[in-house]
Order: structure tokens, then C-alpha cells, then sequence
């Protein structure tokens, strides 16, 4: 049994390890850290537990700054930028540093092509959900019409989801919305989310459950088989809004709507929630009122006011006459 300092200790571990693994060693996972230094960068490789987001192994690795600048750029030509939630094949020397312990220095990252661990779960979790029934309860509820109570799931810790989804239901006065917020990354976010779905699902008339994008890593939640299950087995319909575009998580195939983005789901919602039409009430029928007129009596046209000096003039002269011819008889028979 050898004894001395942590030094002597952590050489003589490192020259087991070497003899050990004495060639390069290649590994799959997911980044879950990275950070670029100017000598070094560093981060973790992680597995996963299928189906869940919680780590079921963990290295450190370590990557020449050199090295690591050339990667970079390299994988932002592709269009993946390498960092936190990208999924790679490293070529790597273990080695036990004395200060920075056991660790991968990187030769070389590649963007993985083939099946992961995490990939391969999901497609027994897609096999187990169409062999269950699970793709059809959802698809076989009717979103309703008219007012409606809507449950919101949203992140926890932001008021960003909540601001879209209000934009986008402002004009429908009739969608009342009952909010939950649960945590969506991290260790507890596969069962807050599940839990809120079974309890929010049997208390409002339809779920809406979103979220603002992430890194992929997170993505996994959704592809977790007690989430599936929760939004599958869902008593009211659920539209999903994750913010994911890129991806196509497990989730959005059971749900009964998926949308990009938050506001889309809003949106989509709005769409489909439309109040029942009043029916018009019938028009009473009216007899029409012809207005009555008083009977046109024809007034004789004024005469001139020549006219009638002309005839006053000839009675005058027809009563001289008519006196004179009295006259004259008289003085006749006198």
C-alpha cells in the first residue's frame, strides 16, 4: 500500500488510467455544459435516463483552445451551433488531471448522425403510444364553442407566455382563463407538468400547455413517457404551444393541436372558440299605412280685378235704364 500526498495519489491513478485506456476512446451523448475559455474550453457530456432529462452518467471534458475554435467554426458553417443541448461524437484521451480530476481531452467533436440512447427511446415510446391507443383519445374530442374556461400551463418564473396568449385571446371576451405555473426545465419538470395536466384537464373545458423554446436538452421533457401519457389521457382537449419548431417532441403527436409557438396556439384557440350565434327573433308583419288625404275640392280661379269693374259697370247701366223707361211711361199715362 502506497502512501504519500493527494499528488502522488492522483499521478499514480493517472498511470493507471493511461495503461488502461492507452488509445483514444470515442463516446456519444449530449452537451449539457459548455464554456470557452482562451487556453481551454471545458463542459460536460451527458446520457440520460431513458426518457427522462435526469443525467444517468456524466464526464468532464476538457478541449484545447486552439482545437476548440476550429469546431466552432466549424459547426456554425453547418448551421448547429456546438454548445449546451447539442448532440455529439467526441474522440477523446481520458486522463485524471491532479487538479481538474477525471476528464476527456478532446481531439475532435462531430454533430452525431446516427440513433442516440434518447433517440432510440423515442421510438419505443412512439411504438408504445400507437399500440396503446394513445395517438387517438385527443383527436377524438371536439374543441367547444361558445364561452369557455381554458386552463393555462405555463413556465414557471415568466411572464413572457402569459403576455402572448393574452394578445392573442384580447378580442374574446368570452375565454376566461385559469392559469398554472409548474417548472419546465430541471429535475421536478416531468412530474409538475403531469400532475398539473390531470388536475387542471378535469377542472376547465379545454388546456392550452406552453412554453418559449429552450435548448434541446430541455426538449426531452417532452418526449417523457409520463408527460406523453398525461396529455394523451387528457379529459378536455390540449393544444401544445412549446416553442420548438425544429424539433417534433413525442407530445405533439398525442395532443389534439400543436402550434410552433405560444401566440400561435393563442391564435388557433381564438379561431376556434366562437360564440353561439343569437337566433334572430322574428320580425312582427305589418299591414302598411297608406296616408289618407282630405278630398280635393275645386275653388273656382279669382277673377281678374278688371273683369269684375266690367260687370259692377253694366248693372249700373242696365238699373239707369230700366228707372229712365219707368220715367217715361209715367209722364206718358200722366
Amino acid at each position: 500500500m502506497s502512501s504519500g500526498g493527494v499528488d502522488d495519489l492522483a499521478a499514480e491513478l493517472a498511470e493507471c488510467i493511461q495503461h488502461a485506456i492507452p488509445n483514444t476512446v470515442s463516446v456519444t451523448g449530449t452537451l449539457s455544459t459548455w464554456r470557452r475559455g482562451k487556453a481551454w474550453a471545458s463542459g460536460e457530456i451527458v446520457t440520460f435516463h431513458p426518457g427522462t432529462t435526469t443525467p444517468l452518467a456524466r464526464l468532464s471534458i476538457g478541449v484545447p483552445g486552439r482545437i476548440a475554435a476550429v469546431l466552432e467554426r466549424r459547426f456554425d458553417e453547418a448551421g448547429t451551433p456546438l454548445g449546451a443541448g447539442a448532440v455529439v461524437t467526441i474522440e477523446a484521451q481520458p486522463e485524471l488531471h491532479p487538479v481538474y480530476g477525471l476528464r476527456l481531452v478532446v481531439k475532435t467533436i462531430q454533430e452525431h448522425q446516427g440513433p442516440d440512447a434518447n433517440s432510440i427511446t423515442r421510438a419505443t415510446l412512439v411504438s408504445q403510444l400507437h399500440a396503446q391507443g394513445w395517438g387517438q383519445h385527443q383527436q377524438q374530442l371536439a374543441w367547444p364553442t361558445g364561452p369557455i374556461t381554458l386552463g393555462l400551463i405555463s413556465p414557471s418564473g415568466g411572464n413572457a407566455a402569459r403576455g402572448d396568449i393574452d394578445a392573442a385571446l384580447s378580442p374574446h371576451a368570452e375565454i376566461v382563463v385559469i392559469e398554472k405555473r409548474v417548472p419546465m426545465t430541471g429535475p421536478k419538470a416531468t412530474s409538475a407538468i403531469s400532475r398539473a395536466i390531470a388536475l387542471l384537464g378535469s377542472q376547465v373545458d379545454g388546456l392550452l400547455v406552453v412554453r418559449g423554446g429552450g435548448a434541446a436538452a430541455d426538449m426531452l421533457t417532452w418526449d417523457n413517457t409520463s408527460v406523453v401519457k398525461a396529455i394523451a389521457t387528457c379529459a378536455c382537449p390540449l393544444v401544445l404551444g412549446i416553442g420548438h419548431a425544429q424539433d417534433t417532441p413525442v407530445s405533439e403527436l398525442v395532443a389534439h393541436h400543436a402550434a410552433p409557438t405560444p401566440t400561435a396556439a393563442g391564435l388557433w384557440i381564438a379561431a376556434q372558440t366562437i360564440s353561439t350565434p343569437i337566433a334572430p327573433q322574428p320580425v312582427p308583419v305589418c299591414t302598411p299605412v297608406v296616408p289618407t288625404r282630405d278630398p280635393i275640392v275645386a275653388v273656382p280661379a279669382a277673377k281678374p280685378e278688371s273683369d269684375k269693374w266690367t260687370v259692377d259697370a253694366r248693372l249700373v247701366l242696365l238699373l239707369l235704364l230700366a228707372a229712365g223707361t219707368a220715367i217715361v211711361l209715367v209722364l206718358i199715362l200722366l
